[in-house]
């Protein structure tokens, strides 16, 4: 990990991203610097010329009112550093255009902490051409002008990239892997019996992504699929896995999901777990809106039962047949067979087919085959993420190994009372106790900072005099990786009231809402006035309720005081 936002390369790419009068001609003002991370999307807490500081969260929201003049920054981050640890005048560091954010109002951060997930929401989105980056500007005071950024940013206030490629896992070379640019093959039962040993021994490829099958029957997993699995991880060849839908509702994928499930159970992978959604006429029939709902549905599914989840599709499909801006959580596998790079800034792909007729020259196909293998290229180091996180099967307490395996220390562990001292190591941090993927791993001495379990996470903070203080939590963790052993504590019942609110805020919280399946249920009500909402939901479990909060926290209502549990 470098000191810069983004692991890896950051980049300055126009005069205008720079900070100063850099606009109109030298006559409009620009408060920060545009950064682009171009081999990491997560924007992390900075260092000031190298040395680690920290903070705490006081904004992680967008505003959507734009008489608000924030709401240019779309998902925007701010944190207030802690006092006297830098000469200069600043107190406030800004993080904005996010697609995502990863922390929450109140967390106490430090340098090298994931906040957020790099984007082009707010005015981002209207630039000529639209890309993806991070208005990094840094304050005085919350409101005042933006100062110089540079000794936070860790780069100069020039056009130009930045810092050394990422490199993969398995290869020290940086020149081995240009622009982390890692060579892969994707397989099914139309290659036959492959010849593994052929494959990995040419050196011409470092993953391989497997179908496991597709439709939504038991019997409909591919032939060649155990087999393909057995055989990369008998010769160590990194693997993902795709299932291959039908689904024209959104009832029918969760079906496809539950049976994607059951097949890859017990397994590990460090590529991702794909959907793959392609023309089928019963798919074509469908609206943007309806396409796009089954995907989120698929890679929700996904997502809450561990696995990194991401979309493969065509290049056409994302810009034309879906509604690519809510799905920009999730990574792309895109079928691209143009010769132009893709711009990870525009369109970000994870990983990009390039050819479905073996343009790598990769031996080992049978003479039987159906077709040869199809090619790609991922620009992610995705091992490291995955086994990082703790994903896919992975523990990322026990060093990437084993989810299931879980050595021994000999030591009794602590009882699950608040200020309980934990020993962490590379353990899972999630901003709240129904977040889906994780924000990043912490390792060192931290304190429980209340025993009250929900959806099996705790709270924990990183002194025992923050025990119990509002605004000290550091995030949250798994019960499993704290060493404590206990009954989930949710606590159903808890009703929330919201409003009134505008029609536009309703509409968000309606969708997160039937998202969570509450209006299925009969959990989701809401009166009208004068065109404003009051929404009541509930009763609900101690998760609905985490998730809602932070929904609302984002919207401002919670310090509106228009959100109220019971």
């Amino acid at each position: 990990m470098g000191t810069m936002l983004f692991d890896g390369r950051n980049r300055v790419r126009y005069t205008y991203s720079r900070y100063g009068y850099t606009r109109g001609g030298g006559k409009t003002w620009h408060g920060g610097l545009d950064i682009e991370g171009l081999d990491s999307t997560t924007i992390r807490m900075p260092w000031y010329n190298g040395k680690e500081i920290s903070g705490t969260v006081t904004r992680a929201r967008i505003v959507t009112d734009k008489s608000n003049a924030t709401w240019e920054w779309g998902y925007y981050v701010c944190v207030q550093l802690d006092a006297k640890q830098t000469p200069d005048a600043v107190n406030f560091l800004y993080f904005c255009h996010n697609s995502k954010n990863l922390v929450q109002v109140g967390q106490k951060v430090k340098s090298g902490d994931a906040l957020a997930i790099m984007g082009n929401t707010g005015n981002a989105a209207q630039a000529a051409p639209p890309f993806a980056h991070c208005h990094f500007e840094v304050r005085a005071t919350a409101t005042g002008k933006g100062l110089d950024p540079t000794a936070y940013a860790g780069i100069p206030n020039e056009v130009g990239t930045y810092g050394k490629a990422a490199v993969d896992a398995d290869n020290d070379s940086e020149e081995d892997v240009e622009m982390t640019k890692i060579p892969g093959i994707d397989a099914s039962h139309h290659q036959k019996a492959i010849d593994w040993d052929a494959v990995k021994n040419s050196g011409k490829v470092r993953f391989a992504i497997v179908r496991a099958g597709y439709g939504r029957c038991d019997d409909q997993v591919d032939a060649q699929f155990e087999r393909n699995y057995s055989e990369c991880k008998r010769l160590g060849i990194p693997v993902g896995t795709y299932w291959y839908s039908y689904a024209t509702t959104v009832a029918e994928v969760k079906t496809e999901m539950e049976v994607f499930l059951r097949t890859i159970k017990g397994k590990q992978f460090e590529y991702p777990v794909y959907f793959d959604q392609e023309y089928e006429a019963g798919i074509l029939a469908l609206t943007n809106a309806q396409r796009t709902a089954i995907v989120k549905a698929s890679l929700e599914a996904l997502e809450a039962a561990g696995y990194y989840a991401g979309l493969y599709c065509s290049r056409d499909w994302i810009n034309n047949k879906l509604i690519a801006s809510e799905l920009s959580a999730y990574d792309l596998w895109v079928g691209d067979y143009t010769s132009a790079e893709p711009s990870p800034a525009v369109l970000p792909y994870g990983m990009r087919q390039v050819s479905s007729s073996n343009s790598f020259g990769v031996p080992g196909i049978p003479a039987d085959a159906v077709s040869g293998f199809d090619c790609d290229y991922a620009y992610k180091d995705y091992p490291a993420i995955i086994k990082g996180a703790g994903l896919n099967g992975w523990s990322a307490a026990s060093g990437g190994g084993s989810a299931t395996d879980k050595p021994s220390t000999g030591t009794p562990a602590p009882t699950l009372t608040a200020g309980a001292e934990l020993k962490l190591q590379r353990v899972s941090l999630y901003v709240s106790s129904s977040a889906k993927n994780a924000a990043g791993t912490k390792t060192g001495t931290y304190y429980l900072w209340s025993a009250e379990v929900i959806s099996g996470r705790v709270r924990i903070t990183n002194t025992r005099a923050n025990v119990g203080k509002a605004g000290q939590v550091t995030g949250w963790i798994r019960v499993s990786d704290a060493g404590v052993q206990t009954q989930p504590a949710d606590k159903p019942g808890t009703t929330l009231t919201i409003g009134p609110v505008s029609s536009g805020d309703r509409d968000t919280i309606r969708g997160k809402c039937q998202a969570l399946q509450l209006d299925a249920l009969g959990l989701y009500h809401e009166t009208e006035a004068g065109g404003m909402y009051t929404i009541t939901v509930g009763p609900l479990s101690g998760g609905d309720v985490a998730t809602l909060k932070t929904l609302c926290e984002q919207l401002q209502l919670v310090e509106m005081g228009l959100y109220k549990e019971r």
